[in-house]
């Protein structure tokens, strides 16, 4: 039987999540939090990824169906962008999936809202899919996985494509300029 005082409680081993640090004397609520507030991101981004990778083959609108879920996903990276660029695509990060998925969802609602003919708004949300896809780039840069640096290179050009039909429709000839560039 174990008595009181039998068993130290000086340190209690706790399995955190790889995104969270836990300095020595902070405070361990905290740490739970931060913990919580990224598992609730990258929930949107299951979601999202969940209708964007699988469900749209089945649906016959594609990814109209699942715009509901791109733009949440959009928002969410809008209100929480520290926790989204400063944990889940943190440069340092050794897995860069969060960042292609995202880039691929962004990219999907981009084209949604240029061919829905919602440019301001497409225009808009092309910052936040070129942030993403710019740190995608940093992650994959020098990382030797052949099919990683694929994946990076034709996502790059579907965005450099989409960037080039927004500048044409936008009458913004420096944009599509730059992204007819950037393609060839």
């Amino acid at each position: 039987m174990v008595e009181s005082g039998d068993i130290s409680t000086d340190r209690i081993l706790f399995a955190c999540p790889q995104d969270v640090d836990i300095a020595p004397g902070a405070d361990f609520q905290s740490a739970i939090d931060e913990a919580k507030l990224i598992a609730d991101r990258r929930m949107v981004l299951q979601q999202a990824h969940l209708r964007f990778s699988t469900l749209s083959r089945v649906s016959y609108n594609s990814g109209l169906d699942f715009e509901r879920y791109y733009r949440d996903l959009y928002e969410d990276i809008q209100k929480y962008h520290d926790v989204w660029f400063d944990k889940l695509f943190n440069v340092d990060n050794p897995n860069p999936t969060h960042a292609e998925f995202t880039t691929g969802i962004l990219g999907t609602l981009c084209t949604i809202l240029r061919q829905r003919g919602d440019l301001e708004e497409c225009a808009e949300i092309m910052k936040t899919y070129m942030a993403v896809l710019k740190r995608y780039q940093q992650q994959t840069e020098g990382c030797g996985v052949a099919a990683q640096v694929d994946c990076c290179e034709g996502l790059t050009f579907r965005a450099n494509l989409i960037r080039c039909n927004l500048g044409v429709q936008l009458g913004d000839k420096e944009m599509a300029m730059t992204a007819f560039h950037d393609v060839v």
